[in-house]
């Protein structure tokens, strides 16, 4: 999944929330929760949140995971207590990590250094803009997209929408969830976790499920065509028939181009002038000029119900969890 593709496994839209009251600090009126649930309604089809800016008086849409209204030093991700909601929390891997000699190991060893700190240098792309390219992972700052963390080459960390690093599986994996909650990753489209004749896929709605391959014995359905795949090992995966090869073949992973490169809050490919990165990961029109953000209109009018908002985390998990048993 791209930069939320990326922005994976990340989508706001896994649970029902009855409504949501936008800042804990400021007396809102009924009119002004309806105005919010209107703004939650268009900011969240977008992976962004609407964010209530006290001096203007007014909301606007940013995205999850980028500095948005915060500070430098911090991100705009949902509040862990009230998921209707995004707050500004310190990043706690906002520097760039410093490499040190450590005469014990004589070696050189990378060093995060505290935000506020002579050493601190932000991560800043081609319009001065800030953005992050590690999240914190028990306890220790790892790069975004490492695997290192994971213990599992199908598997990469990145960060979820209340900004924890957590694992996830590579693009073009499936997740698969055992009884205590395990996360394991099958290549899509093998039989993964299946039955003998069944191939492990992700359906429109992005539910997993195990789908009869209605082909010949140790054969799989891609691109409604029946073929053989290769049986690869631990370290390698299937690339699919394509324009540069017709037959399936076992490659290493990094040879496959399964990684995605993205970049958090900031942006990984080039965009033209007055576009940058949404959570598409497509280039989006800005709102003005040197905005880090995509454009959002407000809706003309509010459709009368609450949108059903939250963050995959928890639940979308549990329901994963739940529905591979």
């Amino acid at each position: 999944m791209a930069v939320l593709t990326t922005f994976q496994i990340f989508s706001l839209t896994s649970i029902c929330l009855a409504f949501a009251i936008p800042s804990p600090d400021i007396f809102f009126t009924e009119e002004m929760v309806e105005e919010y649930k209107l703004w939650l309604d268009n900011c969240s089809q977008f992976d962004e949140m609407p964010y209530y800016n006290k001096t203007s008086e007014s909301y606007d849409c940013y995205s999850i995971m980028s500095v948005g209204p915060c500070e430098p030093g911090e991100w705009f991700v949902l509040d862990k207590n009230k998921p209707e909601q995004a707050i500004c929390v310190e990043q706690k891997c906002a520097c760039m990590p410093v490499s040190e000699y450590d005469y014990s190991t004589e070696d050189y060893i990378d060093i995060q250094p505290e935000l506020n700190s002579d050493k601190c240098e932000l991560n800043l792309d081609e319009n001065n803009l800030v953005y992050y390219s590690h999240v914190e992972y028990e306890g220790e700052c790892y790069e975004i997209e490492d695997s290192f963390p994971c213990q599992d080459p199908r598997q990469e960390l990145l960060p979820n929408l209340y900004g924890i690093g957590e694992c996830s599986c590579l693009e073009g994996f499936v997740p698969h969830f055992g009884e205590e909650g395990t996360l394991s990753c099958y290549q899509e489209f093998l039989q993964g976790p299946c039955k003998e004749g069944e191939q492990y896929i992700t359906s429109d709605d992005s539910d997993t499920l195990c789908e009869p391959t209605n082909c010949e014995e140790n054969k799989i359905r891609f691109n409604e065509t029946c073929i053989t795949v290769p049986t690869c090992g631990n370290n390698k995966l299937v690339e699919f028939p394509s324009e540069a090869n017709s037959e399936p073949k076992c490659v290493d992973f990094d040879e496959s181009g399964s990684r995605t490169g993205s970049i958090i809050g900031g942006r990984k490919k080039d965009c033209k002038d007055g576009f940058a990165i949404g959570p598409s990961g497509k280039c989006e029109k800005l709102l003005e000029s040197g905005s880090s953000r995509p454009m959002r209109g407000l809706p003309s009018k509010f459709k009368g119900n609450t949108r059903c908002t939250c963050c995959p985390g928890p639940c979308a998990r549990e329901k994963k969890k739940n529905k591979n048993k």
